[in-house]
């Protein structure tokens, strides 16, 4: 893993000392090695701070330059399927590779291929960004499910990029300027879509697309190389001979899971005792030629404990188990450090466990396999069943329980209580699932008329055919795996492992494994495509059923119970100070600092 970053100036020349305050800042997600690059124009530079994975020597360093002079290429990511793809064309490949490494298969690999034809072959995760010399073209692109972040501002004079806006903030033509629209859907999911940035003329590139600078003409492009809804379109209007859904899923998923365990360093696991990265752990073990480490933290409030069961699982699938129970009095130093990873605003409390985590593990591993990923592509979350439910209750009955509810919401319920209440009675007089969908994954306290932030997908050119065998659930796990898994899931996993120098692969999150789930679904037995039911029934091989079946606590942190007890002033005092700032200017048409 490693921190990409590059300027292009159409005003003024690029120049070496403001690169190297980028390559500063993200010196936490590649502490091994870095690397500057200026083209003799001065007008496009790139930089790059490597976390050496495979092939640790400098023949892998970037910027990489093509044999040919011809491309040079910024690149973070792992591409698990390269050696395969270098087998398959190794007749086409033009110059001998002086590397073991993917950051030399990419660059020849660009200049036999389409950039958009070579990335529909890999598998992996990456943000990438390749500059043409003879074309004079800047490319940005970004794996499939947005594992890795790439962000740009664009003010039509600077066009500059890197892994984490904090990088792009160190650069002079930058301008600081808030976005009302964005702080509206923050304070609606609490998180950013990747739609939207907290600053004005920044944006994110989105999962699956390809961000295209003609520095000839200035016109910036984007184009999707991949895209769920239309992955899933091809997927269920295709014929296809149906196999068993457990044992196909499996054998995509053992494939995925051997692929991520390709490293040059020490290579551990996650593990929460939930489904997910059960399985990921024991597949890791079955496969890993040397001991697999896991790794799990705990809490004293056993509400929120999973490290018992953790340990229960460890003991079975034969890892070397690893475990940090959490102290509350300590908690303050995790919480302050978490805040500070994200240079945008983020409200998933799960970020604290999951630095924790990440800190933990990287004293003993360079890289972790992760579960993350099940629960959007194997219908995990309770709220989708919860939310099909509501939807299936006659319209004309949810208003009238509505009616009722307000009516004794006012009787000694607090407010962090009538709050939900307010919450439930918007959700029954919505009439259509996906309206309802988009209430259930809001913050309560933000559900009115003025915040017209929403996370709806369209589905109206998708065939009627492809929408009914989505179905409800369907709708839901698309809904996710377009926001809230790329928004929120994978940033605070990133964030959080490469404040470590960690990283992370989730074999979930796999193009053959989506493909084959959604493909299913049209012949689907209900009871298999919810609930992770697949997931479960392959773990069954590995683990006791009572460690299976047992009640989802989610990675989540008593938050409540610590700003009640050790957080209390430092909680009083975060209020106090944000009250007092004139950091932001509320009453004008954009916000500016």
């Amino acid at each position: 893993m490693c921190g990409i970053a590059g300027i292009v100036s159409f005003y003024e020349a690029v120049n070496a000392s403001e690169l190297e305050c980028m390559m500063d800042t993200l010196s936490h997600r590649g502490p091994d090695g870095n690397g500057l690059w200026i083209d003799n124009s001065q007008q496009i530079g790139l930089v790059h701070t490597r976390l050496s994975i495979i092939d640790l020597s400098q023949n892998a360093s970037q910027p990489m330059l093509s044999p040919d002079q011809n491309l040079v290429l910024s690149y973070n990511g792992e591409i698990y399927n390269y050696l395969e793809l270098k087998d398959r064309y190794l007749q086409k490949f033009k110059y001998p590779f002086k590397s073991n490494g993917d950051t030399e298969f990419l660059i020849q690999a660009f200049s036999i291929f389409n950039f958009k034809e070579l990335l529909s072959k890999l598998d992996g995760m990456f943000a990438i960004a390749l500059f043409d010399c003879k074309t004079n073209k800047l490319y940005l692109a970004r794996d499939r499910f947005g594992e890795k972040p790439l962000y740009y501002f664009w003010d039509n004079k600077n066009f500059i990029f890197a892994s984490e806006i904090s990088a792009i903030s160190e650069a002079r033509g930058f301008k600081k300027v808030l976005c009302s629209e964005a702080m509206d859907s923050f304070l609606k999911y609490g998180f950013m879509p990747s739609d939207l940035n907290i600053f004005e003329n920044t944006f994110q590139v989105k999962p699956g697309e390809v961000v295209e600078l003609d520095l000839n003409d200035r016109k910036v492009t984007q184009d999707k190389y991949w895209d769920p809804l239309s992955e899933i379109q091809t997927s269920l209007s295709a014929e296809n001979h149906h196999l068993d859904n457990s044992k196909s899923i499996e054998n995509i998923l053992e494939e995925s899971v051997k692929s991520r365990l390709l490293s040059d360093v020490p290579i551990g696991c996650f593990l929460s005792s939930g489904t997910d990265s059960s399985l990921i752990a024991s597949l890791a073990c079955k496969f890993s030629e040397k001991q697999i480490d896991t790794f799990t933290i705990g809490f004293k409030e056993k509400k929120w404990d999973e490290s018992k069961n953790a340990r229960k699982i460890a003991a079975h699938i034969g890892s070397n188990h690893n475990e940090l129970i959490i102290d509350s009095k300590n908690i303050l130093d995790s919480v302050v450090e978490t805040i500070n990873l994200y240079d945008q605003p983020f409200g998933d409390s799960s970020s604290i466990p999951t630095n924790i985590l990440s800190g933990f593990a990287s004293k003993k591993v360079k890289v972790a396999l992760s579960g993350d990923g099940g629960d959007e592509l194997f219908s995990g979350y309770s709220r989708y069943g919860l939310t099909k439910m509501i939807a299936s209750i006659p319209f004309p009955i949810r208003v009238l329980a509505s009616k009722t509810i307000n009516g004794f919401s006012a009787l000694g319920i607090n407010q962090l209580n009538l709050d939900k209440v307010y919450k439930l009675t918007k959700i029954l007089n919505e009439k259509n699932l996906e309206s309802i969908y988009d209430l259930v994954l809001a913050n309560p306290s933000k559900i009115n008329s003025t915040n017209k932030a929403s996370h709806r997908i369209n589905l109206k050119h998708a065939p009627l055919d492809i929408q009914k065998k989505l179905g409800s659930r369907g709708y839901m796990q698309l809904t996710d795996i377009y926001n809230y898994l790329p928004d929120d899931i994978l940033v605070k996993v990133d964030r959080s492992s490469m404040n470590h120098s960690l990283e992370t692969r989730a074999p979930f999150l796999n193009p053959a494994l989506f493909k084959k789930y959604f493909a299913d679904i049209k012949n689907k037995n209900k009871k298999d495509f919810k609930n992770k039911a697949i997931l479960k029934k392959i773990l069954e091989q590995y683990i006791p059923k009572e460690l299976i079946y047992t009640s989802k606590k989610g990675f989540s942190v008593p938050i409540v119970h610590w700003l009640r007890g050790p957080l209390k002033e430092w909680g009083e005092e975060m209020i106090d100070k944000s009250q007092n700032s004139d950091l932001i200017e509320i009453n004008q048409a954009s916000f500016a600092i």
